[in-house]
């Protein structure tokens, strides 16, 4: 299975690749891409890119290290708190030729984004229709 994490922040569709490590939990990992919120083909193609550096079985980083550093600095924001108030996430993977989009609903800095699965959304790789298909998956997500 390949992840990875869309968010949608002042017209802005930010993504990156998940990664699991070897201890078996997933990480925000490379690539990190912004697009604009408004060109779905662009987005789907940002998204098959986020897939694509999904893997398993990669180093678990220092604990003191920032992971999110790449994603905050795309954005220009200091801190992951600071980037999330505002911003609606859908988590994406690939797994048997078909891709699954999880709008979330975001609970703030102590709950995080809480997957609202009932919602799930199924797209094809082509790069239209997965961008469109997750603009509607962030009309669905929820905010606490």
């Amino acid at each position: 299975m390949k992840c990875a994490t869309a968010y949608l922040r002042g017209g802005k569709v930010y993504l990156h690749a998940d990664s699991q490590t070897k201890d078996g939990f997933w990480i925000l990992a490379e690539p990190v891409l912004a697009c604009d919120g408004g060109d779905t083909a662009a987005i789907g193609q940002c998204v098959l890119e986020a897939l694509r550096g999904s893997k398993h079985g990669v180093r678990t980083p220092d604990w003191r290290t920032d992971i999110a550093n790449p994603l905050l600095q795309l954005a220009g924001i200091k801190s992951y708190n600071a980037f999330a108030k505002t911003t609606k996430s859908a988590g994406i993977s690939f797994e048997d030729g078909h891709v699954r989009i999880i709008p979330s609903r975001n609970g703030g800095p102590r709950t995080g984004f809480v997957p609202i699965v009932e919602k799930t959304r199924e797209a094809t790789v082509d790069p239209s229709e997965l961008g469109t298909e997750l603009m509607a998956a962030f009309d669905d997500c929820e905010a606490d």
